[in-house]
């Protein structure tokens, strides 16, 4: 039974320091849409899992049985607070870690949280929605790593070739094949891009942790033609990118999203089987390439 993961989250950009120029990390999926990137911290034996997920805008974060092996950490009197898309709260310890090394890049200081399961699971074949929390999966030993991990970078996903590329390099010159598309910075930090009805525009973050493109059905123009289809428990909808000619995509319509949910809806990684996407985090730019025909 597939499902659809949700997971903007809301919270706050840390910067990191980095000694590297370029890296290429391999960049895996799972059947429910989950991107992923082997993580290994300091000489800790194991590797981590981790979910690539620019709906955070956290750093990491990480199995508390993986931050008890970090020797040089200090806990923060604080805990983090976070909102997901359904309204549920979860609290997750935080803590400051001192000259780390993760895969091939080092941290003089990295702030971490205590890794909870948050966000929602939507089933395609019921329509139910649960948190995450609520499901029987062992989150023991998941790590996250929001767009506070490439603070300062400019990175590439590409999902057909498995790869994910950071880059120190802002210099470099981008090919006439990108298209450089324009976008903003949600109140809570997040990546925004703009889609339309011809009606009315909607502002969409871009999260690599959901499965799916979602629309709040509250947002929508009154007007809108919505789509069911048999066998499949959401409406959906279709909606055209702004800033990007002759593309349109398919969004489910769901009730129910938390108002504190800081754009109309999200853009989630089925938008990268349709274009490689280069984003320069420091100055602010970002590219995209349709991704070459099979």
């Amino acid at each position: 039974m597939k499902k659809i993961l949700l997971s903007v989250v809301f919270s706050a950009i840390i910067p990191f320091l980095s000694q590297s120029q370029e890296l290429e990390w391999f960049l895996d999926e799972d059947e429910q849409g989950l991107l992923f990137i082997a993580l290994k911290i300091n000489d800790l034996d194991e590797e981590l899992t981790c979910i690539l997920d620019t709906g955070t805008t956290e750093v990491l974060n990480l199995p508390i049985d993986t931050i008890n092996k970090i020797e040089d950490k200090v806990e923060k009197d604080d805990k983090r607070k976070r909102t997901d898309i359904l309204g549920n709260i979860q609290y997750s310890r935080q803590f400051m870690l001192r000259n780390v090394k993760i895969n091939n890049l080092f941290y003089e200081k990295l702030e971490i949280e205590e890794y909870k399961p948050w966000g929602a699971i939507l089933d395609i074949n019921t329509g139910e929605k649960k948190a995450k929390k609520e499901q029987n999966f062992d989150y023991q030993h998941v790590a996250v790593a929001g767009l506070g991990f490439f603070v300062n970078k400019v990175v590439t996903f590409d999902i057909i070739s498995n790869k994910l590329i950071l880059s120190d390099n802002f210099t470099k010159q981008i090919e006439n094949d990108w298209l450089e598309i324009p976008f903003t910075k949600g109140s809570k930090g997040h990546l925004i891009l703009n889609a339309t009805d011809d009606v009315k525009s909607y502002a969409l973050i871009f999260d690599t942790g959901a499965g799916k493109n979602i629309i709040s059905s509250k947002k929508l123009s009154n007007n809108k033609e919505l789509i069911k289809l048999k066998e499949f428990p959401f409406y959906i909808t279709e909606l055209s990118f702004v800033d990007i000619p002759n593309f349109k995509d398919d969004f489910i319509v769901l009730d129910g999203l938390t108002d504190d949910l800081p754009a109309d809806g999200i853009l989630g990684n089925d938008f990268l089987y349709s274009y490689i996407v280069k984003i320069d985090f420091k100055n602010q730019k970002m590219w995209i390439k349709p991704q070459p025909e099979e």
